[in-house]
């Protein structure tokens, strides 16, 4: 994963999850709303990533990438 991906939010299934991290992925479910978003700046195992207006910072692991920049 690298600046200029598009990228789309799946946290895929979580073993052991806590309620807050249920919470956690709902909550920036409703967010992104399954759109996919560009990848801005990669800080180690985050990304800042821009989903229309709404820009947010997640998770590697919590992201698939679409389509790979050049």
């Amino acid at each position: 994963m690298k600046v200029g991906d598009l990228v789309q939010f799946s946290p895929g299934l979580q073993v052991g999850g806590s309620l807050a991290s249920v919470k956690y992925f709902a909550r920036i479910s409703n967010q992104v709303k399954n759109r996919a978003g560009l990848v801005i700046q990669i800080n180690g195992a985050s990304c800042v990533v821009s989903f229309g207006e709404k820009t947010i910072v997640l998770e590697k692991n919590h992201l698939e990438v679409l389509n790979e920049s050049r």
